[in-house]
Order: structure tokens, then C-alpha cells, then sequence
């Protein structure tokens, strides 16, 4: 079946007769977006797999607290930052792949267009691929409220940077580098929680975009050495931010052990 505007209607359906999973994937979310799930019954596993991206919160392109209320109604929210799918499965047995995004504009408003399919094994394919991330090379990971929460400074900041802030692409308009004043920069990485500011401070550190693990090692040994003596895997504890800051949209994997700052100190 061919959906066209308003998608909220087959996904008010949907919510109606959901009892058991129901998977979404969208890179935006707003606050109608929760609103068209507060009436789904309690017991319902939801998973919303998004993108957590900081110019997408601060540019209002996706809502941060509507995202927070749903992890904290225990939605499991995961994040992938290049995300760009659509797709919302019922049961895993049947499911809507469509251009709309999970906010007003994209289920009401907008001219989008869909297909659902009735098969369950269809359905249960997508609703894995969600919770997968559709074959990315990164997993998709779990954003609890609290940690969204720890967002809102860095998203403020980068808020009332970001009506001067120049734009610049490298080629396609998936990685767009922000380049920021001395003052923003600084505004923006000691918004951050502890070890989040001390790995971009690290990474900042090495006075280039382009670099490896192994540089964010020896840039960041020496901070968590002053300011958490006794840490007893830092190693481990870096991977983890630099994921953090993937999904935040600051660093963008490259592969093969190397990363580049996609939010840039302008010459």
C-alpha cells in the first residue's frame, strides 16, 4: 500500500492496535512525534534509532527534549550519526518505509511518500536492521535520558554560535564542518561533562582535524592523568567518549583507526 501525507495516520493506526515492539528509525524527532505515542499501551517495547547530532538540536532540525522524554518514559534510544532511513515497524509484522520523518512537519505536513508491507518476515528483517543500524559500520549506541540531559549545555552553546557560523562541505553535504570563533570553541567544549570537555580538549590539543587513535592517546594521557589519578582503563574510557562524540556530530569516523573534526577552531 502506497502512503502519501499524512503519514500520522496510518501511524496513529498503528499505535492503536501495536502489543508488543514497535521500531522506528528516524533521523528527526519532534514533539508530535511523542505525542502520537502517549497513547501506546505501556507494556509496548519501543526503540527509536536516531541521530544525536548537536547542529541538529541546536538548529532545531530535531527536538532534544522530546527525545530525552521519550528515554525517559524507557524507550531505548539509539543513535547512528549519519543516519537517513525512515522506517517504522508494528509487531514485526508489518512495517512503513517513507521519506517522513518523525515530527510534525514530516507526519502532517510535508508531502512524503511511502510503501508498507504485510509480511512478517519483511517486518522482522527491518525491525533487526533498526536495532542494527542497517549494516552501518558502527553500532548504533544506547542514549539514556541522562546522558541526553548532559547535551543541553553544549547544544545551547553551539545555539547562540550558530547564526554567524560559516559552513563549509567536503564534497557532499554529508559531512559539514562548522568552523568556530576562539570564544565559541572554548563556550562549547567546557559545556561539556568531564570526560567528553577533556577528550575534545585532548583532541583540540593536537592543532590538526585529521588523526588516529594513537593521537588521541598521547593527547589525553597526560589530562586524565591530572584530573582522574585513578582511572585504571582510560584506554577504555576514550574509546567510549570518542564514540560519544561521533554520535554527537564533533568527530566523524573515517575508518581504519582514523577520525577528523567535523566542528573546527577557524584559523
Amino acid at each position: 500500500m502506497i502512503i502519501t501525507t499524512p503519514t500520522s495516520d496510518w501511524i496513529q493506526r498503528a499505535v492503536r492496535e501495536c502489543r508488543e515492539s514497535f521500531d522506528s528509525s528516524s533521523p528527526f524527532v519532534g514533539d508530535a512525534w511523542v505525542r502520537l505515542l502517549g497513547d501506546m499501551d505501556p507494556k509496548v517495547k519501543i526503540v527509536l534509532l536516531t541521530r544525536t547530532l548537536i547542529t541538529d538540536f541546536a538548529s532545531g532540525a530535531s527536538d532534544l527534549d522530546a527525545v530525552i522524554t521519550l528515554a525517559s518514559r524507557g524507550v531505548t534510544v539509539l543513535s547512528l550519526a549519519n543516519l537517513h532511513a525512515k522506517v517504522y515497524v508494528v509487531d514485526k509484522k508489518r512495517a512503513l518505509v517513507t521519506s517522513a520523518n518523525a515530527t510534525f512537519s514530516g507526519m502532517s505536513r510535508n508531502v512524503e511518500c511511502g510503501l508498507t508491507t504485510e509480511s512478517a518476515t519483511d517486518a522482522t528483517l527491518l525491525a533487526e536492521m533498526i536495532q542494527m543500524g542497517f549494516g552501518a559500520k558502527v553500532s548504533p549506541q544506547r542514549w539514556l535520558s541522562s546522558d541526553l540531559e548532559a547535551l543541553k549545555p553544549s547544544v545551547e552553546a553551539l545555539r547562540q554560535a550558530m547564526p554567524q557560523l560559516p559552513r563549509s562541505y567536503s564534497g557532499t553535504d554529508e559531512n559539514v564542518f562548522l568552523e568556530l570563533n576562539a570564544p565559541d570553541y572554548s563556550s562549547l567544549t567546557e559545556s561539556l561533562p568531564g570526560w567528553l570537555s577533556l577528550v575534545w580538549k585532548g583532541i583540540s590539543s593536537l592543532g590538526r582535524s585529521s588523526f588516529n587513535m594513537q593521537d588521541v592517546v598521547r593527547a589525553c594521557t597526560p589530562l586524565i592523568n591530572e584530573r582522574f589519578p585513578a582511572n585504571r582503563h582510560p584506554r577504555e574510557k576514550m574509546r567510549q567518549q570518542m564514540q560519544r562524540l561521533r554520535d554527537m556530530g564533533v568527530v566523524i569516523f573515517l575508518g581504519n583507526g582514523r577520525y577528523e573534526l567535523a566542528i573546527r577552531l577557524k584559523d
